[in-house]
């Protein structure tokens, strides 16, 4: 992650992780914080990452004082297409791929009683995740539902990204 604090741009430029998903929250607050700021820019080209850390810079960004913009310069993926659909204005570049599934992991070894919890906490997160997608986008929490119910790959350039309202604007 990269931060221009001069014009107010963060850059989400890897997979999101810990340390860039941290750069990135304290970088909005920062903007935040700024009164003299009225807009930042997120830019992404990440072929996704931890779907926790893109929820919590979901939530930042739609309870911003702020108007954010996020561009799509090359991929936006998994918790970067979520990332992506949250800004106040939303752009891709034309030759932009963006996708969206549910999140990925696994519960690993544990007794029966912590991987069935583990497994209700991952759909209520799924859940979370498609509720956004509903609210920032002309397609219903079901349409999203659907796709990470059946564990698909919905991959789409910028065309449809913008008609399904996961963008605003293609550059």
């Amino acid at each position: 992650m990269l931060e221009d604090a001069e014009d107010g741009s963060l850059w989400l430029v890897e997979n999101l992780e810990k340390q860039n998903g941290l750069l990135i929250l304290r970088g909005l607050d920062r903007l935040n914080a700024n009164l003299e700021c009225n807009h930042a820019i997120v830019h992404i080209n990440s072929n996704g990452g931890d779907m926790y850390w893109a929820l919590a810079i979901s939530d930042m960004i739609r309870r911003s004082r702020i108007d954010i913009t996020t561009i799509v310069h090359g991929n936006a993926c998994s918790a970067g297409c979520l990332i992506l659909a949250c800004g106040n204005i939303r752009q891709a570049e034309a030759s932009s791929t963006i996708l969206f599934h549910g999140s990925w992991s696994s519960p690993g070894w544990q007794k029966t009683q912590d991987a069935q919890r583990w497994t209700e906490a991952a759909v209520e997160r799924e859940k979370r995740m498609c509720n956004i997608m509903a609210e920032k986008t002309l397609k219903p929490f079901e349409f999203w539902w659907e796709i990470v119910e059946h564990g698909r790959d919905y991959w789409m350039g910028s065309e449809e990204a913008l008609e399904l309202g996961i963008i605003d604007k293609i550059l």
